[in-house]
């Protein structure tokens, strides 16, 4: 540091630009002939602005001048050292107020971090479980919808065709409030390339909190015929069956006494009660059959 002061007090000259030298050139030299009138001291040809005092020297260049620059005030060591940052610990003593964060600014940081989070993650989980809820209650109802479309095709293409069981003999039609087996029409055999008819016998039942539908692959029975069971709704409180008659009365149960032989009822109603949905009816018209004018 000492050194560099020391170069700034005194720079070492170049004789092009020395006063009174003999290598200096004549343009700068003071008094001689050749030098330029733009740098003679005193010298009415010479700039304002190098005119040693002169009262149209700008502040700026003026020498002991309180608004002169402090790059050319006397004693410029002292100047210099105050204007240059990098005499003052250079980059490090500049930065030194911005090189990190205190322990409290990240406290702080942490702190506002975890409310966001606990925020996000609070939504999210009420996301997922409403989309659980959903899911759910779409499957549910995809089966509801599944077991009454399946019940309206089977019922409606119901024939009165008596069957023979493995016991004895049965009527085409024979409900309860909590069951229905009869002969339908609709299995299908494309181009009768199986030897079995298109008619089915099938039962619906409610048991045990199931609804369930059981289906035999001929309409009359054996000793070896298998009878297949599908579950088509669960957690089921309750199943109901009535039966409309000609006369438009509904009954719980069929065949009833005062109805001629061979006909079937003019309409089934079906009530399901299941858990979450409540109480669902349907009424299933069987085509077909005659029925009581009304005047």
């Amino acid at each position: 540091m000492k050194n560099d002061e020391v170069l700034f007090k005194n720079p070492p000259q170049s004789p092009f630009f020395k006063g009174g030298s003999d290598d200096a050139s004549p343009f700068f030299t003071e008094g001689s002939d050749d030098a330029s009138p733009f740098f003679k001291r005193g010298s009415n040809d010479a700039s304002p602005f190098f005119k040693g005092g002169s009262d149209d020297a700008p502040p700026f260049f003026k020498r002991g001048s309180d608004d002169a620059s402090p790059f050319f005030k006397g004693g410029s060591n002292a100047t210099l050292k105050k204007s240059s940052p990098f005499e003052k610990g250079g980059l490090r003593g500049i930065y030194s107020k911005h090189n990190g964060f205190t322990l409290i600014e990240i406290l702080i940081a942490l702190f506002i971090f975890s409310i966001i989070a606990m925020i996000v993650t609070g939504g999210l989980h009420s996301v997922l479980e409403t989309q659980k809820r959903i899911e759910k209650k779409a499957a549910q109802l995809a089966e509801i919808q599944f077991a009454l479309l399946l019940f309206s095709r089977d019922i409606e293409q119901t024939v009165d065709r008596p069957v023979i069981s493995k016991t004895s003999d049965l009527t085409g039609f024979v409900g309860t409030t909590t069951s229905v087996d009869f002969t339908h029409a609709g299995l299908a055999n494309p181009d009768n390339q199986l030897r079995r008819p298109t008619l089915q016998r099938t039962e619906y039942t409610f048991t045990d909190h199931q609804f369930i539908r059981t289906t035999w692959p001929l309409p009359d029975q054996t000793a070896q015929s298998t009878p297949q069971q599908r579950l088509l709704l669960k957690d089921v409180e309750d199943v109901t069956f009535s039966w409309l008659d000609q006369q438009n009365h509904f009954h719980n149960s069929w065949p009833v006494t005062n109805q001629p032989d061979g006909h079937l009822p003019r309409a089934v109603r079906i009530s399901l009660t299941l858990n979450n949905w409540g109480k669902i009816t349907q009424l299933y018209i069987i085509p077909g059959q005659p029925f009581a004018k009304t005047h």
